[in-house]
């Protein structure tokens, strides 16, 4: 209202928008030139139609019309729309802050889910691991078995064959003084030993996995532990596959050394069947000569 009231009146051709104060003394030609605040006429006469044919016209017409482009006019509501468009835009930034969080929310469910889903085929893989190693284990064992049977074999056939062919009762060096069963028994001892701190070494390890894993799961550092739990069970199944290969070796050549006595049983066994037949010649060979001395 103020703004138009200062920006004249376009019925009546006013350009200041300020009404002059009213002269004193009566007199036409001395004005003031002083400034007063606009007051709201008190009569009815023709100053008040001139406010409402023209003040109030170029009001009610829009603010095209009047003031030439003022656009903060009431009846339009820019004032208000401005105050509302404030209010939802607040309101959106509050949803998207909401929303924000809910999608965070998500997707650090979804990365545990995962974590969890990563822990679980590590633990498949270590697990799986363990159970080749022991099986390993076992089959060495029974390698190890068949050794000592094969072993006693071999002793058991070269006593037979010695007391055959020497005609007598040879006792063949026990299995205590042997020198095969020595670094058998000592490879023995070093097995089992190793086997009790393996035993003992996985119980620590399994144990101290168990709480670092209660203790980091939520970090996602445990797949990098697991990792390299699983690289060095790698190692020591490489190992252990060196250590196979060594007793297949053995196994080679303790077969080697039974295809050399058994050769030596069957000449043993040659030999005295000649002797035999050589000793049957000379018994008649002898009853001849004493016929022939008669």
């Amino acid at each position: 209202m103020a703004a138009r009231i200062r920006s004249g009146n376009p019925g009546n051709g006013g350009t200041s928008g300020i009404l002059s104060a009213p002269a004193q003394g009566g007199s036409a030609t001395s004005m003031s030139n002083a400034i007063v605040p606009y007051q709201a006429p008190q009569s009815n006469g023709g100053n008040d139609r001139n406010y409402n044919g023209g003040f109030n016209s170029g009001y009610n017409r829009g603010n095209r019309n009047f003031n030439n482009g003022y656009n903060g006019g009431y009846n339009n509501g820019n004032r208000y729309r401005r105050g509302w468009s404030g209010r939802e835009h607040e309101h959106d930034d509050r949803v998207d802050k909401i929303y924000g969080l809910l999608s965070e929310q998500a997707e650090e469910r979804e990365e545990r889910k995962r974590e969890a889903a990563r822990l679980v085929s590590l633990e498949e893989e270590k697990k799986r691991l363990q159970a080749e190693e022991e099986k390993r284990v076992e089959a060495k064992r029974e390698r190890e078995q068949q050794e000592i049977r094969l072993g006693q074999i071999v002793r058991t056939n070269v006593q037979a064959v010695c007391e055959f062919a020497l005609g007598r009762k040879v006792d063949l060096p026990g299995e205590g003084e042997s020198e095969i069963n020595k670094l058998r028994k000592e490879i023995d001892e070093l097995k089992s030993k190793c086997a009790e701190n393996s035993k003992q070494a996985n119980l620590e390890v399994l144990r101290k996995e168990k709480e670092a894993l209660q203790k980091v799961q939520d970090q996602g550092s445990e797949e990098e532990k697991l990792q390299r739990e699983i690289d060095e069970l790698r190692a020591r199944c490489g190992q252990q596959q060196g250590q196979c290969s060594l007793d297949k070796d053995r196994m080679v050549a303790l077969q080697l050394q039974v295809d050399e006595l058994n050769g030596l049983r069957k000449a043993l066994v040659d030999k005295c069947s000649e002797l035999a037949s050589l000793k049957k010649e000379n018994t008649q060979i002898r009853g001849e000569f004493k016929e022939l001395k008669d």
